[in-house]
């Protein structure tokens, strides 16, 4: 795996997903190389469905989404205790 691979699942894009009283039920985070969907259940962020991109690199991609100061910022906004969920 060379370096420029693993650099494409570093800075992903989100897409926040909202029920009718604002809390975040649904993160999408993407890639040029990944996508993976969190649906929150309560205070925890759990994978929903499959990740599509390439397989190498989804332990990267995890390890980067879970230090990013955004969703770490979502999570602890509407979920006080949820970050380390972000973590596993």
């Amino acid at each position: 795996m060379s370096e420029s691979a693993v650099g494409h699942c570093v800075e992903p894009s989100f897409s926040i997903h909202r029920n009718s009283n604002a809390e975040v039920t649904m993160i999408e985070v993407a890639t040029p190389g990944c996508t993976v969907r969190y649906q929150m259940i309560g205070s925890t962020a759990v994978q929903s469905g499959p990740v599509t991109g390439n397989l190498h690199d989804i332990d990267l991609f995890h390890d980067a989404v879970a230090r990013l100061p955004f969703v770490q910022a979502v999570a602890s906004a509407d979920n006080q205790d949820s970050v380390s969920s972000l973590e596993q």
